[in-house]
């Protein structure tokens, strides 16, 4: 389904950069609004995941993303 408003709205916020949440998009153009960018950049931003178990949570799985995120090292920041 396509993105709300808001969820263009949170990624602008929080990452401080009205492109969401990669930090492209428009391929270049700054006079595109925020959330026609953030529109551009959802299929980067997006992670389909498939064959769960059906008795999963989206706890476990968060927790379960983040373990392996942590083990292949792709969450750590600089000097960490």
């Amino acid at each position: 389904s396509p993105p709300k408003e808001e969820e263009y709205q949170r990624d602008a916020l929080l990452t401080g950069n009205p492109l969401g949440l990669s930090g492209m998009g428009g391929a270049g153009n700054t006079n595109m609004s925020p959330l026609a960018l953030a529109a551009d950049t959802k299929a980067m931003r997006e992670l389909y995941v498939g064959n769960l178990p059906a008795g999963i949570t989206s706890t476990q799985l968060v927790q379960f993303l983040n373990q392996v995120a942590q083990a292949v090292k792709v969450n750590t920041l600089p000097g960490e």
